[in-house]
């Protein structure tokens, strides 16, 4: 029987506890007893045959539950609210699973109760002091005061909860035997009170300011409508025009207020009328805005106008009216320019293409289809290098690059392969920059005919040197041709240029005659090429730098062959030069530009340090180094303290302003360039140390730490101090084959919990 008393006066208090909220909101709470004298009596009998603390019939166990025969054991177990019951001697001697859960132990702190609220990490509400343990309601009750407190704070890694704790004597005659302890997390209603206050504040702010808005809406509203250059009517569902809300630029054949209260019938013609009132009531049952394009004669000219009809009630719409008839003439004047551009391009003997800036194919009229052999839709969107050899493909791909870059018309005769049936033939080609409306080009129009006729003409009559002057003049690279002694006997106009020399004023000379700023190594350089290719009859390929004639050195992409005759006797070589100094100097800018992609990938965007990729290839890497050289790693993991809580209070810019800063510091406090700072993610860093061991680790996070201290940032609702800090985990290993990288991540990472687990804004070391 003794045992079913004891439980079932503990759920009395607990019960009690669940009251007290309404007790207290409505004045009822008063620190009373059931006799007056301070405490609450229990029946005698509820302690007879205690033995050494325990209660007759419960004996304790694992986790601090007790078992006896009575029914209310697990009652208590089930209550959400935490229950302990201590001695005289202030000894735990019970506690239910909801008191364990809520401190998140599984075995109570038993030391003396002066150091009950460090044990369980228990501060005054809002400060970092520990919770007085003489204002405990606790050790109140054992001096035999009934006792509630309401201000507890219970740090725990998971957050911030608060508490509500009451305590009653148990008496056996005039003395405290055992106190009754009972908490429970209100952290609900101490959040939901202070968003209630801020909601008032804010909502008062909100009808202030959207008072003013609304008397400025009505002067916005008319300066819109003014500048807008569309008819506004509103209509009712049976065609009634209810009112004219902007003239615009539509003219209209009454004043806004004769169509105001008329029908549309009195004032549209009748089909037109018929349509408005249909589409008017299709807007209002569909709920869906209705398009309607029509045209009519104003003043014996074709007017076009677009309507817009807009449900905006049940039972009304708004008409937005505009007239669209330049746009329709325009479209039609731009179909008719397309149609005779077609009809043109069809009947047209020369082929005709187009191409954009990529080399692909846009268009194509029936002549050059025909060359080709193919349909239209299996040539759109392909290049040269679908339709002809390579060495064509790559001549005229470099032909159009020339002329998108430099806008100048390319006219030349030029050998031709006809796709379609192998023939080779001479064409004549034109090939023209395509600009859009800004004057920017977008591609390129060819344009080429067949001239093999002419040309073997030609052939016959002009003698061979004629003709190889002619193709030598209008290729576009440098041309030349040299004796065995190494001079001048042809030159192109190109060549020519290159030195700012006319080609006949280059025949029968030597390079250094003409161009004075060739050192000794140039001509050295020149002359071995010219020798190699006549001995051996080989073709030499290179890119080589050579002083042009006003001295500024240019990339050449050269291409020398020996010239032999017709009795196949070696007569000199045969040159032809390119200028690549502007490709060179894209690609140099573009390799640059790669460097520059390749740092900029491992950079975190906002905080401009290492980025996570980053710090998982150098981790590794300095692992694998300093695991042969047999030398200390350590790690920095750092973690901004209720950034969260900063963030949602301040807004993401803020937020983001705060983590830039934060990155600066703790780039500040690293010295040494093997060191790497890193955003891990979100509002953690990482700092990689090299060479370095634990103690050396310390010393660069206090450094940190003071660094972050200077920035001062205001965080008025962290629990830890008024401006931002953060919470530091440093691990250090020596690298071998006992552990890996990872693990010395898990660790620092075990450390930080550490670190936040026993109050933020500190440093916590393990070793792998």
């Amino acid at each position: 029987m003794v045992s079913r008393w004891f439980p079932k006066a503990v759920l009395q208090q607990s019960a009690g506890c669940l009251r007290r909220i309404q007790l207290w909101q409505s004045g009822w709470l008063r620190r009373r007893n059931l006799d007056g004298s301070g405490a609450s009596h229990v029946n005698q009998e509820l302690f007879a045959g205690t033995q050494q603390g325990h209660w007759k019939g419960f004996e304790p166990v694992a986790g601090g539950l007790l078992r006896g025969d009575g029914i209310w054991q697990p009652l208590l177990e089930a209550i959400p609210i935490g229950v302990w019951v201590h001695n005289r001697f202030g000894k735990l001697v019970y506690a239910n699973r909801a008191a364990y859960d809520l401190f998140g132990f599984e075995q109570l702190p038993a030391g003396p109760l002066d150091q009950l609220s460090a044990a369980l990490s228990v501060y005054r509400e809002g400060t970092e002091e520990l919770y007085p343990a003489q204002q405990w309601p606790l050790v109140r009750s054992l001096q035999g005061e009934a006792s509630w407190a309401e201000d507890l704070e219970l740090h725990s890694p998971t957050g911030i909860l608060h508490l509500e704790a009451t305590a009653a004597p148990v008496f056996r005659g005039s003395t405290v035997e055992y106190v009754i302890s009972t908490f429970q997390d209100i952290t609900v209603r101490k959040t939901t009170a202070r968003i209630l206050a801020h909601y008032s504040l804010a909502l008062e702010a909100e009808i202030t300011e959207r008072a003013a808005a609304w008397e400025q809406s009505e002067v916005t509203q008319n300066m819109v409508l003014g500048a807008i250059p569309d008819l506004l009517i509103r209509f009712s569902s049976d065609g009634i025009c209810l009112g004219v809300m902007n003239r615009g630029e539509v003219p209209l054949l009454f004043t806004p207020e004769e169509l105001v209260d008329r029908h549309l019938s009195t004032f549209l013609p009748s089909p037109m009328a018929e349509e408005r009132l249909h589409l008017i009531r299709q807007a209002l049952l569909t709920g869906e805005t209705q398009v309607h394009e029509y045209q009519f004669l104003r003043h014996g000219a074709l007017q076009y106008e677009e309507s817009r009809i807009v449900p905006s009630t049940n039972n009304e719409v708004l008409i937005i009216i505009r007239d669209v008839t330049e746009r329709k003439q325009a479209e039609k004047a731009l179909k008719e320019s397309q149609a005779l551009y077609q009809s043109l391009t069809e009947v047209l003997p020369h082929c005709l293409y187009r191409i954009d800036l990529e080399g692909r194919l846009i268009f194509a009229n029936p002549a050059f289809l025909n060359s080709l052999g193919l349909p239209l839709e299996n040539c759109l969107g392909k290049t040269a290098y679908d339709f002809y050899p390579a060495h064509l493909a790559d001549k005229y791909t470099a032909d159009n690059q020339r002329v998108i870059q430099t806008g100048i018309v390319l006219r030349t005769v030029e050998a031709h392969q006809v796709p379609a049936t192998g023939e080779k033939i001479y064409v004549q080609v034109v090939k023209s920059p395509v600009h859009d409306a800004t004057g920017q080009i977008t591609g390129v129009q060819g344009v080429f005919w067949d001239m093999t006729d002419l040309k073997r003409t030609q052939d016959e009559l002009d003698t061979q040197r004629q003709f190889l002057r002619q193709v030598i003049d209008n290729m576009p690279s440098a041309v030349f041709v040299k004796d065995l002694a190494g001079r001048f006997i042809a030159v192109n106009r190109v060549s020519a240029a290159m030195y700012g020399k006319q080609p006949e004023e280059m025949i029968g000379k030597v390079e250094a005659e003409f161009n004075p700023h060739l050192t000794p190594t140039d001509v050295a350089s020149i002359a071995d090429i010219d020798q190699r290719v006549m001995s051996q009859r080989l073709t030499v390929q290179q890119e080589q730098q050579m002083p042009s004639a006003d001295g500024q050195v240019h990339w050449y992409q050269t291409i020398v062959s020996p010239f032999v005759s017709l009795t196949d006797e070696v007569q000199g070589i045969i040159g032809n030069c390119i200028d690549i100094t502007e490709r060179k100097t894209i690609e140099a800018a573009l390799q640059k530009a790669n460097s520059e992609l390749e740092r900029l990938a491992t950079l975190d965007s906002l905080t401009k340090v290492a980025n996570r990729r980053r710090f998982d290839e150098y981790l590794e890497q300095e692992w694998q180094r300093l695991a042969r050289e047999g030398q200390p790693l350590s790690l920095i993991l750092l973690d901004v303290d209720y950034f969260k809580i900063y963030n949602d209070f301040y807004g993401h810019q803020r937020g983001d302003d705060c983590l830039i800063e934060v990155a600066q510091a703790i780039t500040r406090s690293v010295k040494r360039a093997a060191d790497l700072v890193a955003r891990y993610g979100g509002e953690e860093f990482a700092v990689i140390l090299p060479n370095t061991r634990r103690v050396g680790a310390i010393v660069v996070a206090e450094t940190i730490q003071a660094e972050i201290a200077k920035l001062q940032i205001a965080h008025p609702n962290s629990t830890v101090s008024s401006y931002v800090t953060a919470s530091l985990g440093i691990a250090s290993a020596v690298p071998g084959s006992n552990g890996t990288c990872d693990e010395l991540v898990a660790v620092a990472d075990a450390a930080l919990y550490q670190a936040k687990r026993r109050g933020r804004n500190r440093y916590w070391v393990r070793l792998l």
